[in-house]
């Protein structure tokens, strides 16, 4: 005859090996495990490498153990990247970005609401002075980008931009692990914002 406290033991063992799953899951599902780190880079120029980390989709900037930007709250950052893609002889901040709502606060005066999803944007930042500036900042992309890369692709010394993109989904902040197919592009900087070519 089996005892009745052993019963109770290992079901509530199986709740509790069941949730830990389901949580971790959860960090997996939302990229909050994921980290990627770049050091040794000076993109304002004082000669004081800075390191940029990305970490539960908060981007931090950091020199030498002092932290000079954080990205905003209500930002998921996707990926980032650090090259002169502008080709003008300056490295940017390249980042994709989650943000409610399609426009922001700066939308076109022929639309008078905004949507309130989560929307894909493409942000260009330099770094003038330990202080992060806007060089700019798309409104909702219509195709959202999960990687970026950078390289000459067609051999004119210029650098363009390589971009995994793929479909929006019903939760679409969670699209590096589960996307709705990918599509490798080349996006290229015409003077204000980028061609795909």
């Amino acid at each position: 005859m089996e005892h009745r406290g052993y019963r109770s033991c290992w079901r509530w063992l199986g709740l509790a090996l069941a949730a830990g799953l389901f949580l971790w899951w959860l960090g997996y599902f939302f990229g909050i495990d994921r980290e990627v780190t770049v050091s040794g880079r000076d993109l304002d120029g004082d000669g004081v490498l800075e390191t940029y980390v990305l970490k539960g989709r908060i981007l931090t900037v950091s020199e030498e153990d002092k932290l000079i930007w954080e990205s905003p709250s209500d930002w998921k950052v996707e990926d980032f990247l650090i090259a002169d893609v502008t080709n003008d002889g300056q490295e940017e901040l390249v980042m994709t970005v989650w943000v409610r709502g399609r426009f922001g606060k700066h939308r076109p005066f022929w639309v008078s609401g905004d949507d309130g999803k989560w929307w894909n944007h493409l942000y260009l930042y330099r770094l003038v002075g330990n202080q992060m500036k806007p060089v700019w900042m798309s409104s909702g992309l219509e195709r959202p980008v999960l990687e970026l890369e950078a390289g000459d692709v067609d051999g004119n010394k210029a650098l363009e931009m390589i971009v995994t993109e793929s479909r929006y989904r019903w939760l679409s902040c969670s699209l590096r692990r589960f996307p709705l197919g990918r599509e490798r592009s080349v996006w290229r900087w015409n003077g204000w914002g980028f061609s795909r070519l």
